[in-house]
């Protein structure tokens, strides 16, 4: 048994450093993984501290998104994808990534704060130093708020489809 776990892990080992070394020492990796980004760094002024929060926040709230829209009980993966493009899509064009917030009126700005994009959109203009239209503080917690809400919700449509047998 030993044996066999020493041989699975040596495997393991031997196929990462064959994935380096094929993937992460080509051109096109080098120039957009490592050269760009430092390019990008020093040409723009960037508050690296809330660009890193606003990205592991928004990762959080996304995924726990995904599994909320992944928790209907259904036969085809498709019905999953329909249901997942139908809840995306409109968020994406709310949030203030196409059209800023300020030039959206009435109810297009109203919907706009039901949006999670909406304030990950916030934090990344507050980390470009650009004009952003709620604190920081604020962004993160409801951003926090969005991801609890979903897990809640994806914990309760997953538990309600085990009870049934689904």
């Amino acid at each position: 048994m030993e044996k066999a776990n020493k041989q699975f892990f040596r495997a393991i080992k031997v196929i990462c450093e064959k994935d380096m070394k094929i993937y992460y020492t080509k051109p096109p990796v080098l120039i957009f993984g490592f050269i760009f980004p430092v390019f990008l760094f020093f040409n723009f002024s960037i508050s690296i501290l809330p660009l890193l929060l606003g990205m592991v926040t928004g990762t959080f709230c996304f995924s726990s998104l995904g599994v909320l829209l992944a928790s209907p009980s259904t036969t085809a993966p498709s019905n999953v994808m329909m249901l997942s493009s139908l809840v995306r899509f409109p968020l994406i064009f709310i949030s203030g990534i196409f059209v800023p917030l300020e030039e959206l009126k009435g109810a297009g700005r109203v919907i706009s704060y039901f949006s999670p994009i909406t304030y990950l959109v916030d934090i990344l203009k507050f980390s470009f130093r650009q004009k952003n239209s709620n604190p920081l503080i604020l962004n993160l917690v409801i951003l926090f708020g969005f991801t609890g809400i979903f897990l809640f919700l994806a914990h309760k449509f997953h538990k309600r489809n085990l009870m049934r047998g689904l």
